[in-house]
């Protein structure tokens, strides 16, 4: 077994590929992911790839592939990888400005690692700035449906428009009369 494994870790230098950990560890965040996606195929089953996978993703701006990588990986029985992975779905929520979402997958994350200190810091950035810009949206009524206005905000809208009508409709037909339009 040991030495499957030692040639399962040997195949990505052995197709001209670059160690992903280590083009990782340089910052080569592109050849990271090829080697990750590699690794991948390979080893469908292990999801600690998926995390580095996601990760690499993470890092060259695709939250969209990373999120992808990182769902796959959520589903570990591994407490420790779905942690990671609900870690990474957050990050990748957040920087798509979904805040909601990410604060979900964040305190996802804090059930299985309470101890993620990073994760509580950015689920109590997210929930500040997600209650922040709860303030500034304008307040509207429980009991009125989304689109519609109220008796007086209608009654305000109706009298402007009343004062801009330049000339009322026998105006206007008289003036079409006169110019020959009738258009």
């Amino acid at each position: 077994m040991r030495v499957l494994t030692a040639l399962l870790l040997a195949l990505p230098a052995l197709a001209g590929l670059p160690d992903p950990w280590q083009a990782y560890g340089q910052g080569d965040f592109r050849a990271a992911r090829d080697g990750f996606e590699e690794l991948a195929r390979e080893r469908p089953r292990d999801l600690r790839l998926a995390v580095d996978l996601g990760s690499a993703r993470y890092q060259l701006g695709d939250f969209a592939g990373a999120e992808e990588a990182f769902a796959r990986a959520a589903r570990s029985a591994r407490l420790e990888v779905a942690a990671q992975a609900l870690y990474g779905l957050g990050n990748a929520a957040y920087r798509q400005g979904r805040l909601e979402e990410a604060i979900g997958h964040w305190e996802q994350n804090l059930s299985l690692a309470p101890g993620d200190e990073d994760a509580r810091f950015n689920l109590e950035l997210a929930r500040r700035e997600l209650a922040r810009r709860r303030a500034q949206q304008p307040q509207q009524p429980a009991s009125q449906p989304a689109g519609t206005v109220t008796e007086g905000e209608a009654r305000r809208l109706l009298a402007a428009l009343a004062e801009q009508r330049p000339t009322s409709r026998p105006a206007r037909q008289a003036r079409r009369t006169a110019s020959g339009k009738d258009w």
